[in-house]
């Protein structure tokens, strides 16, 4: 009799673990579709919450999960926050481990934090898996280049959700009005440019970038300027990364305040992507320098009054990497207890499948699958001069323009303070540089 107690009592056991592994069974596809032999929600009950960057690509992504959670039977509550407090809040919940999230967005400059922390999975596991991934979601596809930004350590952490490098974008209008034939090639032209287009009498600006110092937004531009001048983060230097007191830096500074300080929009120092972005789109400045995933929300009627009437190209730039530009990636978190769940919804998120379909219905131009790139779809939906640019940009960008070290983004906020205080006049452009490096040598410290 004791022994059958025993043999009850072991059966309850198992049966309760086998409960509490939740979704550790369920499978789906990177389509979102069931398996064969599967039900027909395989997640059906399921919740995730997903942190995203409120970006025009997220919420044509987020507005066709409705599928994905119709095919599965699972929910996803997204989190979307601006810029200005998603850093902020992706480190915060990620360090204090309290499984908040089941997926986050971030971005290349980031990983080495993250990984440092021990806050993301490996999903080496997860990709290897037959039994969670099926052989047609084909990881290969992803351009190499944007696969290898998300690994470290012959670890894969992320998966390519975009691939982003800075272009011009000019107004074709504005340039006609100005006498103008042909887009700026060099920094020293776009600044003649800028001046040339600046007409306070029409409320019409020469050019828009990011300057806020919110989320170190200013210091981005500021990168772009840098880079193309020659400026490089591994140069020699007293300390690691410790090179803001070198020439290149310098002149940076001077142009990049120069140009926002004169021919930009009134109230500039509190833009951000967004702000630089609609500017551009009201016709209220002639150029804008950002990112290549901006076409098509620059090209939507619906949204943009110089849509039809953009042109692009990409400024020359010192070396070989003279564009910037994050890789972005889509993350679990280690403390999530949904695992099987949330990589379910990352499969879907950056499968063929779609990017293909945005890519057809003209929805997101940021494919990251060298399939969907060169379909014939791809081709003939999106701006062939932008096509031109965008390979340019890719080609030759310097996706490290963080310091990619955990203390990469501090070093980023000493930058940020320091182009602050010289554009608005609060310290000259060599001492606020000279706080800006001391400060990293002591965040660096012996290291």
């Amino acid at each position: 009799m004791k022994k059958l107690n025993m043999f009850i009592a072991l059966l309850i056991v198992i049966s309760l673990v086998l409960a509490g592994c939740g979704d550790s069974n369920k499978t789906g596809s990177a389509s979102g579709q069931p398996s064969e032999g599967q039900t027909d929600k395989p997640f059906a009950g399921e919740k995730i919450n997903v942190l995203i960057l409120k970006t025009p690509a997220w919420d044509a992504l987020v507005s066709k999960t409705a599928e994905f959670e119709k095919a599965t039977g699972m929910k996803v509550n997204f989190d979307s926050l601006p810029e200005k407090s998603f850093f902020q809040k992706l480190d915060v919940s990620l360090s204090a481990r309290t499984g908040e999230y089941d997926v986050v967005w971030g971005n290349n400059k980031s990983l080495p934090s993250m990984i440092s922390g021990d806050w993301i999975e490996p999903i080496d596991s997860y990709l290897n898996d037959a039994s969670l991934t099926e052989a047609s979601y084909e990881y290969s596809d992803f351009i190499p280049k944007l696969a290898k930004n998300l690994s470290m350590d012959g670890k894969i952490y992320g998966l390519p959700g975009n691939g982003e490098a800075n272009i011009l974008y000019y107004n074709k209008k504005m340039f006609e009005e100005a006498g103008l034939t042909a887009p700026p090639k060099n920094l020293t032209e776009l600044k003649e440019y800028a001046k040339q287009l600046t007409k306070p009498e029409k409320k019409q600006s020469g050019i828009v970038v990011r300057a806020t110092r919110e989320g170190n937004a200013n210091s981005f531009s500021w990168i772009m300027v840098w880079k193309m001048l020659g400026g490089n983060w591994l140069e020699q230097a007293d300390a690691p990364y410790a090179v803001l007191d070198k020439q290149a830096a310098i002149d940076a500074t001077n142009l990049w305040i120069e140009l926002v300080n004169n021919y930009a929009p009134e109230g500039i120092h509190s833009y951000g992507f967004n702000e630089s972005l609609l500017a551009f789109q009201q016709g209220k400045a002639a150029m804008m320098i950002d990112v290549n995933t901006f076409m098509p929300e620059v090209e939507n009627p619906d949204k943009s009054t110089v849509a039809g009437n953009v042109g692009y190209s990409v400024l020359e730039g010192v070396g070989d990497e003279y564009t910037v530009g994050p890789t972005w990636g889509i993350f679990m978190p280690k403390d999530t207890n949904k695992k099987t769940a949330a990589w379910e919804f990352m499969k879907w998120a950056t499968s063929k499948e779609v990017m293909q379909d945005m890519a057809t219905k003209k929805q997101r131009s940021d494919a990251t699958r060298t399939s969907v790139i060169d379909s014939e779809e791809f081709k003939n939906n999106f701006n062939a001069e932008w096509g031109e640019a965008n390979k340019i940009a890719l080609n030759h960008t310097d996706f490290g323009y963080t310091p990619l070290v955990p203390e990469g983004s501090e070093i980023r906020e000493a930058l940020s303070i320091a182009i602050s205080k010289a554009a608005t006049g609060q310290a000259s452009v060599e001492k606020a540089l000279k706080e800006a490096n001391d400060r990293i040598k002591k965040i660096m410290g012996n290291k």
